[in-house]
């Protein structure tokens, strides 16, 4: 599993990292699914809702 530091390789879709609000590990496409559906639905209950952790990994896929 990598580990987010904001300085590394470009992270990819099917990049995994350890998701600690789901305690699993997670892909970035995953995590985008998730994150999407969590917010266009207004799902505050869902662990991917304002995510602080996937949110970095966003970022950075995003700037990749």
């Amino acid at each position: 599993m990598e580990e987010f530091n904001g300085n590394e390789k470009p992270v990819e879709l099917d990049s995994v990292f350890q998701c600690k609000p789901r305690r699993r590990a997670v892909d970035v496409r995953q995590c985008l699914l998730d994150y999407l559906d969590a917010n266009a639905f207004t799902v505050e209950k869902s662990a991917c809702y304002r995510c602080p952790v996937g949110a970095d990994y966003r970022k950075q896929y995003a700037n990749s």
